[in-house]
């Protein structure tokens, strides 16, 4: 599909897009996460593993035809059978600079989602201070699991989902980082769980929580960071994708686009106010397209 993908020298110039000017540093961080798309659809094309641009990714690929103009990520999402499918090739077919990055892989980084990052850039999380986990650029690679329709139902759901994912976060915990009247808490957990359980173990039971209604669910959600039904859409609409431009690709977006859309941002064609664009990861991811992560957080953050 995307077989003559290539980043043209003048993709990087300085553009007003929608009276947003996305600047030359802008266009850097979109070539790399482009890249991470191509490679990541390449894959998922070679084992027939269905993957679909999700949120503002398919957004900008119906509304704008590639990137919304004051947008700094890339999202793409999976039904969970094809995401175990994904992270079995995972490790063969992600070599440096990429690097396929789940709880398993990388234990300083806990989510219940997936990252396909390249290593020789810096996509630094400001809330997650650390440099033992890979921060490079990244293309986020979510879940969508089926859930309990009942109201009450569903927040048991919840209830045990949040439990699998704090024993997993207590698990990995740098005890220096919290704050000290947690640090009993967590560190006490900590001892028995690293005595008697398997940090495999840990990951596996949060990953049977949150698809545990995968079988028995006519409708699926990104429920990955807690039970939001915003995202939720039928599983029919992850049978078929129709291919929209995006920049210089062509990626797969739910063929029942418009349900799913509307479902997340209502009239999805009308632009935001000016005052509210622009404002997307600002101060809460630092990006350098020209740095490795590791020599990024060495020098700007020396104490960590």
């Amino acid at each position: 599909m995307n077989e003559n993908f290539k980043i043209e020298p003048d993709f990087y110039k300085e553009e007003v897009r929608c009276g947003y000017t996305v600047t030359e540093k802008q266009k850097k961080i979109w070539a790399v996460e482009l890249d991470l798309l191509h490679k990541l659809l390449t894959v998922c094309e070679k084992y027939n593993i269905k993957v679909f641009a999700h949120a503002g990714t398919a957004l900008g690929a119906v509304r704008h035809q590639g990137f919304i103009p004051w947008d700094d990520d890339v999202d793409v999402v999976l039904l969970h059978d094809d995401y175990l499918k994904l992270l079995k090739v995972a490790k063969k077919e992600f070599k440096e600079p990429y690097f396929f990055q789940t709880a398993l892989t990388d234990r300083k980084f806990f989510f219940r989602y997936a990252r396909l990052r390249n290593s020789n850039t810096t996509g630094y999380i400001t809330e997650y201070p650390s440099r033992d986990y890979n921060q490079g650029i990244f293309v986020d690679v979510f879940v969508f699991n089926g859930y309990q329709q009942n109201k009450w139902l569903r927040q048991i759901q919840g209830l045990e989902m949040k439990l699998a994912w704090k024993a997993c976060r207590a698990y990995i915990a740098d005890l220096k980082t919290k704050k000290w009247y947690k640090r009993p808490v967590i560190g006490l957990a900590q001892i028995i769980e690293r005595a008697f359980i398997p940090y495999e173990k840990l990951v596996k039971w949060s990953w049977h929580a949150q698809s545990k209604y995968d079988r028995t669910s006519k409708r699926v959600s990104n429920i990955g960071n807690g039970i939001d039904v915003k995202y939720n859409c039928s599983i029919e609409d992850f049978k078929k994708a129709v291919y929209l431009k995006f920049e210089n690709l062509m990626i797969p977006v739910p063929v029942n686009y418009h349900r799913f859309l509307t479902n997340i941002y209502g009239d999805y064609m009308k632009l935001p106010p000016v005052e509210q664009r622009g404002k997307w990861h600002e101060n809460v991811i630092e990006f350098d397209p020209d740095t490795p992560y590791k020599e990024y957080v060495r020098r700007n953050y020396p104490k960590i």
